[in-house]
């Protein structure tokens, strides 16, 4: 497609010298076309627009926003070109954004090479919102034609349910859906794709996606089919390229409330509420569908929260084996099985020596699965995490290496939404790293080791990460400790540390008599009925000349309240 010339006396930019005359720079550029669902196939977002710009400067070249500029035609079968006159010699930006001709939902904005959402009324199961970007720096030196894949900024939210026709058939008439979702963006950012500006966004009411059901990745019966009921695209945050370009981002957070509704008066009126149905800490990620599947219209159930790539070939879909005896759960571990369900009840784990996997447990509820840890057990290397169920060390074990109910030598070591009773008793190598998020920990005694929620205790390179969880015990939160010279690296972010008796400990404690050194980083936390130092947050101290010491280098919220002599 030839298009007109740049007219360059409408460019401020006085350093920039006229085209070679060799031809122009054409862009081809396609959306990924790998939905296998008819809703949000991409076909919608057909209108281009783009911005152009020298590297590293804010002034805007030529845009398609300007009618005497060069425009693309739309997308046909998810494709288009754009042929731009760019100067040989010069390094350009350029970013481009496809959406749904027409729509008001976002606003580009070239001067600021950005992006913003209008969340005012946004509707579920609306492929109109569907959207796509990327960033191309480009060292223009001929003539050339360049293939540009656009991406969405978004995760996808959904949602299904199980039930659909044994609901219908015990009278529950579902008309639609509302989502509301906490903790998403609202501005894009289209040159280092980054998003900003927290927003708590409402779904208004959608009605059923019709004809569009799917079966749970996580299993094997094909026969058991799912209903989708509601699609919605969220705006996720900081990502950072990678080496193709391709704008990756981590896992998030985000709250979730799924309301479902009768039909209304008149079709696609929402009638009487009939349930709301709560989901926290559901992970989200860019360029990742979120699947939430589960009876989500005829009782309470738990759910299975999987992320499902929509272009990368990461494959989160997980298929548990699910157990309800102590020996079928040695057992399972040591035939090599990674995922284990445990139904509800009390358990006790017998990590078995023969184990050749890593090994993910999770309970059917932290108030009703219980997993007893009677002794240390080891891992040699192998990564385990524990979920949705309580954890319970039992008081007055013997204090040595086989006994006091270690983990040990394992692999990466994740807690998430459980109850630690008892205490968690971490021994990490180095290279090893423990995640807590989202945790309750209860410990009922003053006595030694046994009084702290957490005992972190480890050789240097190891890290231990605790997040959005609470600790309640008669006065003792976390410690380290080691018998030799070993450094540490542990944060602590967004908890609260409840003392229930009166104690001459802080928070988080460094026992600092053999040596231990390392970094401490506080964020967002608070602690009550603690001794009356730091906040009652931090202590370092030789526990046995009772000194203080300085062997840490301490950060509260940012900033460096101890430095390490």
């Amino acid at each position: 497609m030839a298009l007109s010339a740049l007219v360059l006396a409408s460019c401020s930019n006085d350093d920039l010298s006229a085209p070679a005359g060799d031809g122009p720079v054409t862009f081809s550029v396609s959306l990924p076309g790998d939905f296998t669902r008819t809703i949000s196939d991409g076909t919608k977002a057909v209108k281009l627009s783009y911005a152009v710009y020298l590297k590293g400067q804010s002034d805007v070249l030529f845009t398609s926003q300007t009618a005497t500029d060069p425009q693309a035609d739309n997308f046909v079968d998810l494709k288009t070109t754009l042929s731009l006159d760019l100067a040989k010699g010069k390094t350009y930006d350029i970013i481009f954004w496809a959406d749904v001709p027409g729509n008001s939902y976002y606003t580009f904005t070239p001067a600021t090479k950005s992006v913003t959402m209008d969340y005012t009324a946004p509707v579920g199961n609306d492929e109109d919102r569907d959207a796509f970007f990327q960033h191309v720096e480009l060292e223009v030196k001929g003539a050339s034609t360049q293939t540009v894949e656009l991406r969405r900024p978004f995760a996808q939210l959904n949602f299904a349910t199980s039930d659909f026709a044994a609901a219908k058939k015990a009278g529950l008439n579902y008309g639609g859906s509302k989502v509301v979702v906490k903790n998403v963006y609202n501005t894009l950012n289209l040159l280092d794709g980054k998003a900003s500006g927290a927003a708590e966004v409402t779904f208004n009411y959608a009605g059923l996606v019709e004809n569009e059901t799917t079966t749970h990745p996580g299993t094997t019966d094909a026969s058991k089919k799912y209903n989708w009921l509601s699609m919605n695209y969220l705006l996720t945050g900081a990502v950072v390229p990678d080496a193709t370009n391709v704008q990756k981002a981590d896992k998030e957070v985000v709250d979730v409330a799924f309301q479902v509704y009768a039909p209304g008066a008149t079709e696609g009126v929402a009638g009487d509420l009939i349930n709301t149905v709560n989901v926290a800490n559901v992970p989200v990620q860019r360029n990742y569908r979120t699947n939430i599947y589960g009876a989500l219209l005829t009782s309470t159930v738990d759910f299975n929260i999987i992320i499902d790539p929509i272009y990368y070939e990461d494959d989160y879909d997980v298929e548990y084996t699910v157990v309800n005896s102590n020996e079928d759960l040695t057992n399972a571990i040591a035939a090599g099985e990674s995922n284990i369900r445990l139904d509800e009840g009390d358990y006790t784990l017998n990590y078995p020596s023969t184990a050749s996997a890593d090994l993910k447990i999770v309970g059917a509820g932290k108030d009703k699965t219980t997993l007893s840890i009677n002794k240390s057990f080891y891992t040699d290397g192998k990564n385990i995490s524990f979920a949705g169920l309580t954890y319970e060390v039992p008081t007055g074990l013997t204090y040595d290496e086989f006994n006091f109910g270690f983990i040990q030598r394992a692999g990466d070591v994740s807690f998430s939404n459980c109850k630690i009773v008892g205490g968690l008793r971490l021994n990490l190598s180095a290279g090893e790293v423990a995640t807590i998020d989202n945790c309750e920990f209860e410990v009922n005694t003053q006595s030694g080791f046994d009084g702290y929620p957490l005992f972190y205790y480890a050789a240097t390179g190891s890290k231990v990460v605790v997040s959005n969880s609470t600790f309640k015990s008669k006065g003792k939160g976390i410690i380290m400790y080691c018998e030799s010279a070993q450094k540490y690296d542990l944060t602590v972010n967004n908890c609260t540390f409840e003392a229930s008796e009166t104690t001459d400990k802080c928070a988080i404690q460094m026992h600092t008599e053999w040596g231990i050194s390392g970094t401490l980083n506080i964020n967002n936390c608070t602690a009550t009925g603690f001794q009356d130092k730091n906040n009652g947050l931090w202590y370092e101290v030789n526990n046995s000349t009772h000194n203080q010491t300085m062997n840490f280098n301490i950060f509260v919220n940012g900033e460096q309240v101890q430095t390490a002599e």
